[in-house]
C-alpha cells in the first residue's frame, strides 16, 4: 500500500471512530471518549485503555500522573516525550468499546 493510500486509510478510520455512536445508541455511557493522535508514518503504536479527566479535559492521551509513568519508562529507553507525541500513533480506548464495539474486528 502506498504511503499516500495508508494517510487515507488512516484518516478514513480517525473519522469513522469519531463518528461512532454505537454504543451510545445501545445505552452504554462513553466518557471520556476515545483519544487518538499520530500518523501513518508511526514505527510504534502505543495503545491505553480508559482515557482520565485530565486527558478528555487536555484532549491528550497519558498526560497526568499516567503519562509521567510512561514517559519516565520510555526516557531509559533513549525515546524522549516531544518526539514520540509528535511522531508516533496513540490510540486510547474506553472500556465500553474494549467490551462491545472491538474497532478493527470483522
Amino acid at each position: 500500500m502506498s504511503l499516500q493510500a495508508r494517510a487515507a486509510a488512516l484518516s478514513e478510520l480517525h473519522h469513522r471512530l469519531r463518528g461512532c455512536r454505537l454504543c451510545l445508541e445501545v445505552g452504554y455511557d462513553v466518557y471520556p471518549r476515545a483519544i487518538f493522535s499520530g500518523g501513518q508514518g508511526a514505527r510504534i503504536i502505543l495503545i491505553g485503555q480508559a482515557p482520565g479527566i485530565t486527558e478528555k479535559e487536555a484532549g491528550r492521551p497519558f498526560n497526568a500522573g499516567s503519562g509521567t509513568r510512561l514517559f519516565q519508562w520510555l526516557g531509559k529507553a533513549g525515546i524522549e516525550e516531544n518526539w514520540f507525541r509528535q511522531t508516533q500513533y496513540i490510540y486510547w480506548v474506553t472500556q465500553s468499546v474494549i467490551l462491545h464495539c472491538r474497532p478493527g474486528r470483522p
